[in-house]
């Protein structure tokens, strides 16, 4: 194994610069790579050296991207929608907004506080303390738009009851003319506190 001297800068030893200014959470991360342990070299089952590692094309290191940060979000009236709804004893209130679910994760989860997203069951990211963190897979188009309907949440509840026929708190078919006027039911209305 090869011994590193102590006075051995760590940036220059694997490239990296470690002094950006940027902000930490959203800078890519280097770890040694899982697939070869950091040796580069990809070893096969009889303990001969097969070739250079896939994975990291023969670094050993390999980066991983911290979350992507959007812009920032007011989900004041969201989560005023969510806490009027669990104090009225609904256990996990979701609102249907454009064409996404905006949903309040558990007070006992790895995320208490912060506000999940999904597009036909799929995970889009989260909104923490103002920002949207979006995963990969959400592109600028589609964070554009949950920032936007995240913004004035009552007029992409509306949007979305008119055009579903569904009420954007529980997801019921809307009957009476005043609620599918408004896109949402009247219990829903006042448990959520938007009447």
């Amino acid at each position: 194994m090869t011994q590193i001297a102590a006075d051995t800068d760590l940036a220059e030893l694997f490239g990296i610069d470690l002094d950006t200014g940027a902000d930490p959470a959203l800078t890519p991360t280097v770890i040694l790579c899982a697939k070869c342990h950091g040796r580069g070299n990809f070893i096969g089952y009889t303990g001969r050296v097969v070739g250079r590692c896939f994975a990291c094309d023969g670094t050993g290191l390999r980066s991983i991207e911290g979350p992507k940060a959007g812009a920032e979000i007011t989900v004041k009236a969201i989560a005023d929608a969510f806490t009027s709804a669990t104090s009225q004893g609904i256990k996990r209130p979701k609102l249907r907004l454009d064409t996404f679910v905006f949903a309040r994760a558990p007070d006992t989860g790895r995320n208490p506080g912060s506000i999940y997203v999904t597009e036909n069951q799929a995970y889009l990211g989260k909104v923490t303390e103002g920002r949207f963190y979006a995963v990969p897979a959400c592109d600028a188009e589609t964070s554009g738009r949950i920032v936007s309907a995240a913004s004035d949440p009552h007029a992409a509840a509306k949007a979305y009851g008119q055009r579903t026929g569904q009420c954007s708190c529980c997801g019921r078919e809307l009957t009476n003319a005043e609620s599918i006027a408004l896109s949402i039911g009247p219990i829903c209305r006042d448990k959520f506190g938007w009447g």
